[in-house]
């Protein structure tokens, strides 16, 4: 409809336009044989069952030959093996998944696809065992690695064009890198005898190229905390999160002496821990005399107040302090995991390491021009939007005075919901949340 009194008359529903009508099509599958599992190793080391075809499928415009089969528990829920029949079809019409074994057509040599029990980089047994997730846990792995250089080199965190994925596999071959901070050691000879190739083109000049590639590494020193925060490919820890993280505690300094307590009193990453411990320190004796370090296993419990938790809770109530500390211990988990990370040996090397090469490790408080309508808000977007990229919408709000949190809540000021919103849409309706679309929030903004 191209009249826009009459898409005005006819208004919006808080899921989706009256003016329009949306056809989804049954998504396309395709049968083929799970002729082969590789494991890949990611960049917290995590090991993960990767599905390969015999025969490749066609589907939805493209030859599809493999898929990730995301994690063991994936696995055994449907009940995959090797050599299985099994249906593929593409998410959202670009992610090629396993939908599921055709099981009638299983064949007599099927075998159950088993755990890794090594590295299938490093060798290393060491490996750590979380659920249905198997991490290798050799900090000089050399996958890993690979993987942490190209994350960090990627357009959402340190976008450096220059760098690709051969070239980072040569750089770590050769040993010219070992780690994120020798990027910045790197010098043209280094990068210049991992480029060169046999039958290069003549026209081509592989010493400007060397020099593009120390150009752009120089330039991505200046890109601030928020994105090497997000390049460190610190486990749970995603763009969005680095940004508020280093907004909050914009300095280095400020970073590395942040307690615990205020990463878990960050909106969407203490799981409303802060608030459980102080009130559980009125009602046992136990907690009092407790820290959230302690509570997380960053510090030693002492053995006097580890005995009052052994004993029991006292009052008569039902659950005891060693119950409600696992308890607490099941959330905040973003904020564990960046806080483990600034504790460690290897986090603070590696941020002093970068601070010295002249890594700009400080966040600029974000500039505000203009109208913001959104200032004081508090927005959760879910759903596939139409008009925006999640990146792009986020950002936008941002700039208009809002703040975006991953998690409805009664704080909620209103959820910008897109096609195929699920849990988020829903807890929004219990709590009585607004709920916006699209066509919506751009007449709020005023967005153009």
């Amino acid at each position: 409809m191209d009249d826009f009194s009459q898409r005005e008359a006819l208004g919006v529903t808080s899921r989706s336009p009256r003016w329009c009508v949306a056809y989804k099509y049954q998504p396309e599958q395709a049968e083929t044989e799970l002729a082969k599992v590789e494991f890949q190793v990611g960049k917290t080391g995590t090991i993960t069952p990767v599905a390969k075809f015999e025969p490749p499928v066609f589907i939805s415009g493209t030859k599809v030959s493999s898929a990730s089969l995301h994690n063991f528990d994936e696995v055994e829920r449907k009940d995959i093996r090797l050599h299985d029949r099994v249906l593929v079809e593409k998410a959202g019409e670009i992610i090629p998944y396993v939908v599921g074994v055709v099981k009638e057509k299983r064949p007599s040599n099927a075998k159950k696809i088993e755990r890794p029990p090594e590295c299938p980089s490093c060798g290393t047994k060491e490996l750590e065992h979380d659920g249905g997730f198997v991490r290798c846990t050799n900090p000089n792995c050399s996958a890993q690695l690979q993987e942490r250089l190209r994350f960090w080199a990627g357009r959402n965190q340190m976008d450096i064009s220059e760098i690709g994925e051969k070239l980072i596999e040569k750089l770590v071959t050769k040993g010219s890198v070992r780690s994120i901070p020798d990027l910045y050691r790197l010098t043209h000879e280094q990068v210049f005898e991992a480029m060169k190739r046999e039958g290069t083109k003549k026209d081509s000049n592989p010493t400007k190229a060397a020099q593009n590639v120390i150009d752009g590494i120089a330039a991505s020193k200046s890109r601030g905390l928020g994105k090497v925060l997000a390049g460190l490919g610190i486990l749970h820890v995603g763009v969005r999160t680095a940004q508020v993280v280093a907004e909050r505690f914009p300095t280095l300094q400020a970073l590395m002496n942040v307690r615990l307590e205020e990463i878990l009193s960050i909106p969407d990453m203490g799981g409303g821990v802060v608030e459980a411990f102080k009130k559980y320190q009125g009602r046992y004796e136990a907690f009092a005399e407790l820290s959230l370090e302690q509570i997380f296993d960053f510090e030693a419990i002492p053995a006097n107040v580890m005995a009052k938790i052994e004993i029991g809770g006292g009052s008569g109530r039902e659950r005891s302090p060693k119950v409600v500390i696992e308890e607490l211990k099941s959330r905040g988990v973003v904020a564990q995991s960046l806080y483990r990370f600034l504790r460690s040996e290897a986090g603070a090397k590696v941020l002093l390491e970068l601070e010295t090469l002249g890594v700009k490790m400080d966040e600029a408080a974000t500039k505000r021009d203009g109208p913001q309508p959104l200032a004081g808000k508090t927005i959760v977007v879910t759903g596939i939007l139409t008009h925006f990229k999640r990146d792009e919408i986020e950002k936008k709000i941002a700039e208009l005075g809002g703040k975006v949190t991953g998690s409805v809540s009664k704080n909620t000021s209103f959820v910008l919901a897109g096609e195929e919103a699920g849990s988020k849409l829903e807890k929004a309706k219990l709590l009585g949340v607004e709920v916006i679309d699209e066509e919506a929030f751009l007449r709020m903004t005023k967005f153009e």
